[in-house]
């Protein structure tokens, strides 16, 4: 019985099998940059590959949306269903309509600059009676009275949703038994806490430029709050404003921002997101193509 044929070195080096010599050679150096580093310098087992970081949470993409005088972000699906040009009115909703998040301010008349000594309806009283026409049903208050910073906070249930309002009042001078009030609304299904929470987000992120409050009530913002997912970029650096309070106040709740390398904002949970043992250390994560990238806290 005849053996396989002795190979002959020569004739594999040969000039006509050169191209057969030079693709193998060519498919053995891709399978070793594959195994050992790409050509970008990155490695095929990378910390950072999506096969070694499993569960790395859900951020939700914020979209911007603005009207008039007013802008905030919103996850896809939410728009504008109200606003006004002097820009002391925003209310956006969900697609479906479970969902609502407000901005509105307004003065409110004690009659003194007319010469009539009337007593202006109380804050809360009119808190309570602009939830009402936002979800068109009964208003019971949950709780009241709570402060956060130099906000006002009002839980309640409407209807088929629930949720809180902050509201910050100051007096007006010209009228000594009227004032000036902002509110930021979050309304949410009753009984659904991160339906509440991402309403929150959204009306914690309205800025809107008509409005100036007498003092930098965002000065109680703690920038460390739910690993500083509450404020913004530029509270970040110092400069805070009424909506890094508000959204501090919202992180608290459990949803807050997160940004990544181009900017684009993101919702998280603030519990089930946050990764302890990331593949780039403690934080939120969203997954890019075969890698993940680790995104920083805060509203950009």
């Amino acid at each position: 019985m005849s053996g396989p044929p002795v190979l002959d070195w020569r004739k594999l080096f040969s000039r006509k099998n050169q191209p057969w010599v030079i693709a193998v050679a060519l498919l053995v150096l891709a399978i070793l940059a594959f195994a050992f580093g790409r050509p970008d310098g990155s490695s095929g087992t990378s910390p950072t590959s999506i096969t070694t970081a499993p569960g790395l949470g859900s951020p939700v993409a914020l979209n911007p949306i603005g009207a008039g005088q007013c802008r905030t972000f919103a996850p896809e699906g939410w728009t504008v269903a109200d606003n006004n040009p002097a820009g002391t009115v925003f209310t956006l909703v969900s697609a479906d309509r479970s969902m609502i998040a407000t901005y509105a301010g307004a003065g409110i008349n004690g009659g003194t600059a007319q010469g009539l000594l009337q007593e202006a309806v109380p804050p809360d009283s009119f808190v309570r009676k602009t939830v009402g026409i936002l979800t068109s049903a009964p208003v019971a208050i949950a709780s009241a009275g709570q402060t956060f910073g130099a906000y006002q906070v009002m839980r309640f249930v409407s209807g088929n949703y629930a949720g809180y309002v902050l509201y910050y009042s100051f007096a007006l001078p010209a009228d000594p038994n009227g004032y000036g009030i902002v509110m930021r609304i979050a309304a949410g299904a009753t009984g659904d806490q991160h339906s509440i929470a991402t309403a929150g987000s959204v009306a914690a992120a309205i800025r809107c430029q008509a409005i100036v409050i007498p003092q930098n009530i965002g000065e109680s913002a703690d920038v460390t709050s739910s690993h500083g997912t509450g404020t913004s970029a530029n509270c970040a650096a110092g400069n805070c404003d009424d909506s890094d309070l508000a959204g501090t106040y919202n992180a608290q709740l459990g949803t807050g921002w997160v940004h990544d390398s181009t900017g684009r904002n993101y919702n998280v949970d603030v519990t089930s997101d946050y990764i302890a043992n990331g593949p780039q250390g403690p934080g939120y994560y969203k997954v890019n193509g075969n890698d993940v990238e680790k995104l920083q806290p805060g509203l950009q």
